[in-house]
């Protein structure tokens, strides 16, 4: 019986180390925000730095003050190809998420890297970043004037 439970033990124990190491956020993300509920909240007029690893996706949540064009800047750190898209965060909360607005930035340095789109003053709207892999250099997503 003994036996039973420390191979048990010992299985459940290497069975969690494999898994949280596979679903490890990248190094440099703090907080964390791999998924619309750990986004991180950028309040209108601010941005935030980041970092995008393999296969990484980043969440930013945002309430705009008023309703009307809302503006969004995406400076990716490289020439490769970066896309950000809108959600409402209602339609996320309860299960669904067709995005609103998306930009896909390629070759940042020469293309218009920002967008704009219709929201509702005081509604939440989640924005996930999602590209090519870069730990040497941060992006910056801001929600800029409406």
């Amino acid at each position: 019986m003994k036996k039973g439970f420390k191979a048990l033990l010992v299985t459940t124990i290497l069975s969690l180390t494999v898994a949280s190491s596979v679903f490890a956020a990248d190094p440099y993300e703090n907080p964390v925000n791999d998924f619309y509920f750990q986004a991180q909240t950028v309040s209108p007029g601010t941005g935030a730095w980041g970092y995008l690893s393999s296969g990484d996706t980043d969440w930013y949540k945002f309430t705009p003050y008023f309703s009307g064009q809302q503006r969004i800047l995406f400076h990716p750190p490289d020439d490769q190809v970066y896309n950000v898209l809108i959600f409402e965060a209602s339609t996320m909360e309860s299960g669904g998420g067709t995005a609103i607005a998306s930009k896909t930035i390629v070759n940042g340095s020469t293309s218009t890297n920002e967008f704009s789109f219709n929201v509702q003053g005081g509604k939440s709207y989640y924005a996930l970043v999602s590209g090519s892999a870069n730990l040497s250099r941060q992006y910056v997503f801001a929600v800029i004037g409406q």
